[in-house]
């Protein structure tokens, strides 16, 4: 009986691994592939076949040989036109991806955009919700051609425009961006920052900018209409300087007068000149009540402005006190002294105010960039140092002083910590992270922020706070995306273990056996250790004998874990009731042991079960 029982248990085993090798035998080059193992199956030497290619692409797309898939793109046109059709609408999206990783904005666009002639409306949208940010993304490629010496080729610019609008129709960027013409009109610096003032003036009144002749713009002029539209989903600067602008884009006119709104909307049905007449008359009634008064003394300053009467509305500027950014770079540019915004708002950053005041035509020298010469070259700096999407100690710094609110000073600051840390500077690392604002980083950055300050935390001995780091991570992370430290790892299992944190320890285990298919012999078998070990503790006995055959079974050469995990396997055996089995397994101890210590104990316990006592229980 004790044979029988332990045939079946071998056998069972034996029959697991027979069956996985059976379902994936039939292709090795597939199998491979399956289990992950992309860099054996790319170098191997096949014939590329139409079953092969999306396993080749999507495996050098894992490894980053972005080079080698846009190769294929150029190389096999008559292979990819004899493909089926999921095929080829898979393939299509990992080409986009390629393109973009590979920093050809406008190419990836284009060929997100051709996806729309391929994929179903149903399975497009699939494609927009798991590609990250992909509306921000075709919002830079778009304003990067714009900002180039070469005018991109219409019809690409037409496809991915219609493309957008297709896929984001409430999104007024991309309607805006569908009238412009490619060859724009040189318009003069004056003229560019006074319709910067009047186009701030507009935003923050809340008036209709279509009564102001403002329609034919310039490139120039519809991207300054862009950072100030009232639609942010797709805001550049939003991007750039997180919290600042939505600060910033929140400053708005507030009366409290009925009859004051009721007169506003009435100016929004006249023309500029119109309404300073206007404006004009109901300031000479005897009437109106102060407050009113004084507000109405704003709109008659922005209406000045409006038909280009500069020097008159100069004369009002210091009355016209107020704590909105909006209104004080108009006053700021009108008395010439940008000092006065850096003094009134020391809670924005520098490099945002520095922007804003370029808006409004102030020069300063560390804006320009030899590459860009616009006045808004702050803005296209950023997307100089962003535009191949990875970072370099350079890049990275620069990114971090200027605009340390965005999107890539974020990633700048984690970049630096994990530059130091290579280095051994730890506390200088510690120092970059500490300057991370969580709620500014998207959800992968905030992933990858998690996981270095887990490690961190660990390498400067401060464990319980690592753990619950680490606990965050994994509410946030799914699986496939777990790629600490094996090693740190293990020892935040183990601690988690010890703090008496079963559910955790045990979901730490797993994910590292799971995720980590390459793993060495030696931690792998400690992690099956004590991953049984934890079902032990959490009185899971059945899963726990399961875990600890595992490590014996599948690595006998790691001798300290296989023969523990034995007798533990053993003890457990007696305590469910299966001596037969106990037995056959002290049996193996006696054998494979080179301790004389672990021979003795598994000795003592085989012969203080009596024959009387066995029967047979299956696990299994």
């Amino acid at each position: 009986m004790k044979k029988i029982c332990a045939m079946l248990l071998l056998g069972t085993l034996f029959f697991n691994l027979s069956w996985a090798w059976a379902k994936t035998s039939k292709n090795f080059d597939l199998w491979l592939y399956e289990l992950g193992a992309y860099d054996l199956f790319v170098n191997q030497k096949f014939a590329l076949t139409p079953a092969l290619v999306k396993p080749f692409l999507e495996s050098c797309f894992k490894l980053k040989k972005y080079e080698q898939i846009i190769n294929f793109f150029h190389t096999q046109t008559k292979l990819i036109s004899t493909l089926p059709s999921p095929t080829q609408k898979s393939i299509y999206l990992i080409y986009a991806r390629a393109l973009r990783a590979q920093g050809d904005f406008f190419e990836a666009a284009y060929q997100y955009a051709r996806l729309k002639d391929l994929l179903s409306p149903k399975e497009l949208k699939k494609v927009i919700k798991t590609e990250p940010n992909l509306d921000n993304f075709i919002l830079c490629a778009c304003l990067d051609q714009l900002w180039s010496t070469t005018l991109p080729d219409p019809l690409k610019w037409q496809k991915i425009l219609n493309f957008a609008l297709a896929s984001w129709p409430n999104a007024l960027v991309f309607k805006e961006l569908s009238q412009l013409k490619l060859s724009p009109p040189v318009i003069s610096p004056e003229k560019k920052y006074l319709l910067g003032l009047k186009l701030i003036l507009i935003d923050y009144l809340g008036l209709n900018p279509n009564i102001f002749s403002l329609q034919s713009f310039s490139n120039w002029q519809k991207f300054m209409h862009l950072l100030l539209a009232k639609d942010t989903s797709n805001n550049l600067w939003q991007e750039i300087f997180g919290q600042d602008f939505v600060q910033f884009q929140g400053e708005r006119f507030q009366t409290n007068s009925t009859k004051l709104k009721e007169f506003i909307n009435h100016l929004n049905l006249l023309s500029a000149k119109e309404g300073l007449v206007l404006i004009q008359k109901q300031l000479s009634s005897i009437f109106i009540e102060p407050a009113v008064k004084k507000q109405l003394s704003l709109l008659y300053f922005a209406y000045l402005i409006f038909n280009h009467k500069l020097k008159q509305a100069q004369k009002l500027t210091r009355s016209l006190a107020s704590n909105d950014l909006k209104l004080n770079l108009v006053l700021a540019r009108l008395n010439n002294d940008p000092q006065l915004v850096f003094k009134l708002y020391p809670t924005y950053s520098k490099q945002f105010l520095k922007t804003s005041l370029a808006l409004v035509g102030f020069q300063f020298t560390e804006l320009k960039d030899p590459l860009h010469p616009e006045p808004l070259s702050m803005l296209a700096y950023y997307q100089r140092l962003t535009a191949k999407r990875e970072l370099n100690y350079t890049s990275a710094y620069q990114l971090s002083f200027l605009f340390p609110h965005s999107y890539w000073g974020q990633q700048a600051h984690l970049f630096l910590a994990k530059n130091a840390y290579k280095k051994g500077q730890k506390k200088l690392a510690w120092t970059y992270l500490k300057k991370v604002n969580p709620k500014l980083l998207g959800p992968k950055t905030n992933i990858e922020f998690l996981k270095a300050k887990a490690g961190l935390l660990m390498e400067l001995d401060h464990p319980k706070q690592a753990l619950q780091v680490y606990l965050q991570l994994l509410s946030d992370l799914k699986p496939n995306q777990l790629d600490l430290d094996p090693v740190k790892i293990v020892k935040l299992g183990l601690l988690a273990q010890r703090l008496g944190q079963l559910a955790l320890a045990e979901n730490i285990f797993t994910n590292l056996l799971t995720n980590f298919p390459k793993l060495s012999s030696s931690l792998r078998a400690e992690t099956y250790f004590w991953l049984a070990e934890t079902y032990q503790l959490e009185q899971k006995n059945k899963q726990a004998i399961k875990e600890y055959l595992k490590v014996a079974y599948f690595y006998p050469q790691e001798h300290i874990w296989a023969i523990t995990a034995l007798y533990r396997a053993a003890q457990l055996s007696e305590q469910l009731g299966n001596t037969a089995m106990a037995k056959k397994l002290y049996t193996l101890v006696i054998k494979k042991a080179d301790q004389k210590s672990q021979k003795q104990a598994a000795k003592q316990r085989l012969q203080e079960l009596s024959p009387a006592s066995d029967h047979t229980y299956f696990i299994y």
